[in-house]
């Protein structure tokens, strides 16, 4: 099977980031906020089972999970 898209859940902020979850693979998307000075900063974070990945782009998710007859469950 190919490599579907991520179905993220709603999004749960914290004071200096916000998590979102895909709910096929786990996959945690963590949008980072700091402010240094004036200047604030953002950027993408992919963590996995308690581990960071090291990603420029989304890395791939699996895909909806497969019931019988090859149709996805969504």
């Amino acid at each position: 099977m190919s490599a579907g898209r991520h179905a993220w859940s709603d999004k749960v902020a914290y004071e200096r980031h916000s998590d979102r979850a895909c709910w096929y693979c786990g996959l945690i998307k963590r949008t980072r906020h700091e402010a240094i000075g004036p200047r604030e900063f953002h950027w993408v974070e992919w963590w996995r089972s308690g581990e960071r990945i090291e990603s420029v782009a989304t890395p791939p998710c699996p895909g909806a999970p497969v019931i019988d007859g090859g149709v996805s469950q969504t």
